[in-house]
């Protein structure tokens, strides 16, 4: 058997290249190949980006903080489509971590202000006007 193998082989290495039909065409290169320690074999899944958060919080809770969640929520997309897969999930946990300490802040303020409001500690701005007079009486 060694000596049909060794013929076989001996025939195939004398033919040139046109006559070598039964060779598979070559590999074509895979685009997410870890060619260096940066890049990844299939990319990561994208990061949530905490945007429509950010924005609701800014509107009902009237936080200025959730503007930094914006900020940082709108930059992982972009990043992510760049390939940036790590500094995307960087950009998306600061977004999530400024939008929930926004909604905390802006919950605790609302918390605190129903509680002088029920207790009848209401600054003066904020009653009504004395002697049951209003802006329609003048």
């Amino acid at each position: 058997m060694n000596e049909y193998q060794n013929s076989e082989n001996e025939e195939f290495n004398s033919q040139s290249e046109d006559e070598k039909v039964g060779m598979p065409p070559p590999v074509p290169e895979n685009p997410y190949h870890n060619k260096d320690e940066n890049q990844y074999d299939i990319p990561p899944m994208r990061p949530a980006n905490w945007l429509w958060q950010s924005i609701v919080v800014t509107i009902l809770c009237c936080s200025p903080l959730a503007i930094i969640g914006i900020i940082y929520a709108t930059r992982v997309n972009s990043l992510y489509d760049s390939g940036q897969f790590d500094e995307a999930a960087k950009s998306a946990k600061t977004a999530r971590l400024w939008t929930l300490i926004a909604l905390l802040l802006g919950l605790i303020y609302i918390i605190y202000v129903t509680v002088k409001m029920m207790n009848g500690e209401v600054s003066t701005d904020m009653l009504p006007l004395d002697n049951g007079a209003s802006i329609y009486n003048y």
